[in-house]
């Protein structure tokens, strides 16, 4: 008796499985994500290159479209192998954040950068 019992049970179940999971998000949809107030965020990444005359670049990507190249030629062994870093890339980010656009000014916010990252250690 028990056995037909569980056995219905199971089967009611397997019928309804489908219905039930779509009543359970349906239920917390509206709570999950507001579409009205989505406002994408950009996005930023670098992308080191290396220049058919042994060189590097570093390209900076806004929402896939070239936003600033930093060319290695102008930069020492240490700031380049800085750059190689995860503190580099997050320190090239912050830098395009700020609206540091050109090499001059970029190399000299790395010298202090470098030269405080120094004095603590």
């Amino acid at each position: 008796m028990q056995g037909k019992q569980l056995e219905s049970i199971n089967n009611y179940l397997e019928e309804n499985k489908e219905f039930n999971i779509k009543s359970n998000l349906s239920k917390f949809e509206d709570d999950l994500f507001h579409e009205e107030d989505y406002v994408p965020g950009k996005i930023i990444r670098v992308k080191k290159t290396g220049t058919p005359a042994k060189g590097e670049k570093w390209k900076i990507y806004q929402d896939d479209k070239i936003a600033m190249t930093i060319d290695g030629e102008y930069l020492t062994g240490k700031e380049k192998k800085f750059l190689y870093s995860y503190e580099g890339i997050n320190f090239i980010i912050t830098q395009y954040k700020e609206n540091v656009n050109n090499i001059t000014k970029f190399k000299k916010n790395l010298k202090n950068h470098l030269s405080g990252s120094n004095n603590k250690a």
